[in-house]
């Protein structure tokens, strides 16, 4: 429509404005941050939530507005403590108890209490992986393992590491990373080693397929790390995903999301410690070095005005 067609207009005659003018200092920088943080503060939701809509976007909006205020590391507990207790107390308030059995790969119950836990509500979602993911990642970037849980079901148990069995940040993080490990799609064939809506779906796609890998890579901040078969299945899906030009696809065989899901091989390939020098980690970023000044073209396509690929 004209209103995206004067958008993209503007957005290259930025482009083409020289570098020098248009330069930020780091204190330019700095107080556009903190302008901004301060603006989210006050959309925050009475019940500590972000944004609108149904329970799914709700949470995930949370997740992705605490991880603005986390990532400024001591500065939220001095400006946005009251922000982020409430944003994650609603992550944790909607928290579900999932039991969870060994898989064909290995045993995914990393503290042997027989469960795991998702960050959405109720039985089985199509929203449970995105949302979770999304949601693990600022309880682990708080960096405060031993706070105590104190709303939702996990308030209630007495199997946690806190005092008489109260559950900690720590034991929903790892708990967590437990569910994903249990619904990790572990058959042999090409989804093996990748996630989707929710555990042990029939098939992976790599747009869900990253947040349990994101989010794991969070929860090493708490000392929590997934046991060693989901790296090895997760190894299957990286280099099934991968085409010979270096792009990632979002099933193995298709052509949809190069960009966007490349991305998100990278972060894979670096999840199972593969150096720079790789040869598929170079093919990688060749494609995106090649590709990212691609304007989107379509849903799961293109680069530049794609926030999802970007």
């Amino acid at each position: 429509n004209m209103k995206q067609i004067r958008t993209i207009v503007v957005f290259f005659i930025l482009l083409a404005i020289p570098l020098t003018s248009q330069a930020a200092s780091e204190e330019d920088k700095r107080t556009a941050i903190e302008d901004g943080l301060a603006f989210l503060a006050t959309t925050q939701n009475p019940n500590g939530s972000f944004g609108g809509g149904d329970t799914a976007y709700l949470l995930a909006n949370t997740g992705s507005a605490l991880l603005a205020f986390l990532e400024e590391k001591d500065n939220w507990i001095v400006d946005y403590q009251p922000v982020v207790d409430a944003g994650i107390n609603f992550i944790l308030a909607n928290a579900s108890v999932v039991p969870i059995v060994v898989q064909p790969a290995g045993d995914p119950d990393g503290d042997g209490n027989g469960i795991g836990v998702k960050l959405y509500p109720g039985g089985l979602n199509s929203r449970d992986t995105y949302v979770t993911g999304i949601c693990l990642i600022p309880i682990a970037r708080t960096g405060t393992p031993d706070a105590l849980v104190m709303v939702g079901p996990l308030a209630l148990r007495t199997d946690g590491s806190g005092a008489g069995g109260a559950w900690t940040y720590r034991d929903v993080v790892q708990n967590v990373i437990d569910y994903f490990a249990f619904g990790q799609y572990d058959a042999a064939n090409i989804y093996q080693g990748g996630w989707r809506y929710y555990a042990n779906f029939t098939s992976s796609d790599q747009s869900t397929t990253q947040w349990p890998v994101i989010s794991g890579l969070y929860a090493s901040l708490m000392g929590v790390s997934y046991p060693q078969f989901v790296k090895d299945e997760l190894a299957f899906w990286v280099n099934a995903i991968q085409r010979a030009d270096g792009a990632a696809q979002y099933t193995p065989g298709g052509a949809l999301g190069e960009m966007n899901e490349t991305g998100a091989l990278l972060i894979m390939q670096a999840f199972l410690g593969w150096p720079l020098s790789d040869p598929k980690v170079q093919a990688a970023l060749n494609y995106i070095n090649l590709h990212w000044q691609e304007v989107a073209n379509a849903t799961w396509d293109g680069n530049f005005a794609h926030l999802y690929a970007m």
